[in-house]
């Protein structure tokens, strides 16, 4: 420890030379010597910041560049005085400029530092911290960046974005921002997933972000995430659902149907436990369809309708599901169909069990029933006594 805090003050010495190897040498040695965190706090008393960020636009030599940014990495971290005076003394401005054209192991040096540096409040709210998304954005469509970069330039982002203010200045087309973010909702990497389903939630509070067609690419991937039972995944895309539905309920209704139809074929039951605020989001998109007549029969056919029992008999999302179903059966021709009729004993049932808290959902199931009956013949059938 001793010897190592002695070597400071000469490997300082060594970068202000001027001499291209000299310096190149002293600004990977001081690098490596910052991996002691103690060592850390030692060097805070020595005025390198301005100097290692005058370096990384010093030229085209990438090594040199790589390890003064991977100082200030090290430098910067949990120190928001640090970084403070990074960003005064313009490594935001550098890096940007680099950021176009360099190699992706220095693209990703330089996200890891503007994700770091905009971990401060005060900076990812500075007209500073606005000048790096769009940058960010557009270098996430080069298809040769790594995991790495993804989640350096995703965290940065969400940083910035959550921040109202710094929503209004973006100028991206919907096009340039949410085509990238559809590949990170089917990422292999569940942090990425995470990050994109945020990032994506901050982007729908503007509406001409919400209300663009090609916000409808993200339903899919993102009602497979909302069904995949890992919590904090599952509730950030459910919220991004909402949103997208308040413009394209269509959509979000086609993209359930699907999953549903999906999994009811793989001979799958949906485990609701922990899944309900989803299904509360695909129900008020299958509620805003069912009064479409085709619409209507599509979600009968794939087994809707034993669907919202099952969630009945479990007790959940019971408003919504009966909803549904007395919107259903107000339907002529899905009361014709076959499972119409098999829905009278479930609901008979539901209305008489004593675990049935519901009121809202009780009334729902009556009237559900009603409409059935108004099926020529049905009310004579052998479950209708129970009912």
């Amino acid at each position: 420890m001793l010897i190592a805090s002695e070597c400071t003050e000469p490997l300082i010495s060594l970068i202000q030379s001027d001499v291209g190897p000299a310096v190149e040498s002293g600004v990977c040695a001081f690098e490596k010597l910052l991996d002691n965190e103690r060592l850390v706090e030692y060097t805070a008393d020595y005025d390198v910041v301005d100097l290692l960020v005058g370096l990384v636009f010093s030229g085209s030599n990438n090594r040199l560049i790589e390890a003064c940014i991977s100082t200030l990495i090290k430098l910067g971290k949990d120190r928001t005085p640090c970084k403070l005076d990074m960003v005064k003394a313009g490594i935001i401005d550098n890096c940007l400029e680099l950021l176009p054209t360099a190699p992706i192991e220095l693209c990703s040096l330089i996200a890891e530092l503007l994700c770091i540096l905009t971990n401060s409040s005060v900076i990812s709210k500075s007209l500073d911290a606005a000048k790096i998304v769009e940058p960010l954005f557009l270098v996430l469509l080069r298809p040769d960046i790594s995991l790495w970069f993804q989640h350096s330039a995703l965290q940065a982002l969400v940083n910035i974005l959550e921040k109202p203010q710094s929503l209004t200045t973006l100028q991206l087309t919907p096009s340039q921002v949410i085509e990238p973010l559809i590949s990170f909702l089917e990422s292999p990497s569940q942090p990425i997933q995470q990050l994109g389903t945020e990032l994506l939630n901050h982007l729908l509070a503007q509406e001409h972000y919400k209300q663009d067609i090609m916000t409808t690419n993200a339903v899919v991937p993102l009602v497979r995430l909302a069904g995949i039972g890992i919590l904090d995944l599952q509730q950030t895309a459910v919220k991004a659902l909402e949103n997208i539905s308040l413009s394209w309920p269509k959509a979000v209704a086609d993209a359930s149907v699907t999953t549903l139809n999906h999994r009811m074929h793989c001979g799958n039951r949906l485990h609701f436990s922990t899944r309900e605020s989803t299904i509360t989001v695909a129900l008020k998109a299958f509620f805003q369809e069912s009064c479409d007549p085709s619409s209507a029969e599509l979600m009968t056919e794939v087994g809707a309708t034993d669907a919202l029992l099952d969630l009945l008999r479990s007790h959940k999302c019971e408003e919504p599901s009966g909803r549904l179903l007395e919107s259903l059966f107000n339907n002529m021709r899905v009361r014709e169909m076959k499972a119409s009729k098999k829905a009278i004993a479930p609901l008979a049932q539901y209305l008489l069990d004593p675990q049935t808290r519901s009121q809202s959902g009780k009334l729902l199931a009556v009237l559900a029933l009603g409409n059935l009956f108004q099926r020529e013949g049905l009310a004579r059938a052998s479950d209708s006594v129970t009912a």
